[in-house]
């Protein structure tokens, strides 16, 4: 075989591996990227959590408005009741999208054992009893709340943004149970001198 023929043979072959070896890369590096691209797609654990404390969340403070619409003793401890029912149900359609990009998924019926003990309590309480604690549960509840959305509220993503958007209705309620748990505690103490007042007036006469 001529020398030239040998030479041209050796060049094609040397052409050939490395257009095989730049094809094995290619595939390589694609395939990292598919493998990288799914990884940053797998949902944060964090988040996840976060998404779903909160719909159990709703779900509690739906139970317990609906339970302060129909027990409340005050015109207050009513509307507070339909204002949590109404926010809450908004709020919880408002994050179903993204629970559902998270593969988030809670019952509407779900509740901590912590918030179901206390709707327990609050359907044995009755009158200014009962007001008062709606207030100060709700006092508590949303204090926690706030303190669990301030952090999210400071990412970018969807999550955050939700949070960001969710903070002022989440103030606004604080303020009505304080209010209200502050206006439940005046009544009951009116209440209780003048059942004494006229108590010692039954004494003197």
């Amino acid at each position: 075989m001529p020398t030239r023929t040998l030479f041209a043979l050796a060049a094609a072959l040397a052409l050939s591996g490395s257009s095989v070896a730049a094809l094995a890369a290619s595939s390589t590096s694609s395939s990292m990227a598919s493998s990288s691209s799914m990884t940053a797609a797998k949902p944060n654990a964090a988040e996840v959590k976060f998404v779903t404390d909160v719909l159990m969340g709703d779900n509690a403070e739906i139970m317990v408005g609906e339970l302060a619409m129909s027990k409340g003793s005050s015109q207050a401890a009513k509307d507070f009741g339909q204002t949590l029912v109404n926010d809450h149900r908004q709020n919880r359609e408002t994050l179903m999208p993204i629970a559902t990009k998270l593969g988030v998924k809670v019952s509407a019926t779900a509740v901590t054992a912590a918030d179901k003990a206390e709707y327990t309590k609050l359907r044995g309480l009755s009158g200014a009893a009962f007001d008062k604690e709606l207030g100060t549960a709700m006092v508590k509840g949303h204090k926690m709340m706030i303190a669990m959305f301030t952090p999210e509220a400071k990412k970018t993503d969807d999550v955050g943004a939700f949070a960001k958007a969710s903070l002022p209705v989440l103030n606004k309620h604080l303020q009505l149970a304080q209010a209200l748990a502050g206006g439940a505690a005046s009544t009951t103490t009116t209440t209780k001198t003048n059942s004494s007042s006229a108590a010692s007036s039954s004494s003197a006469m």
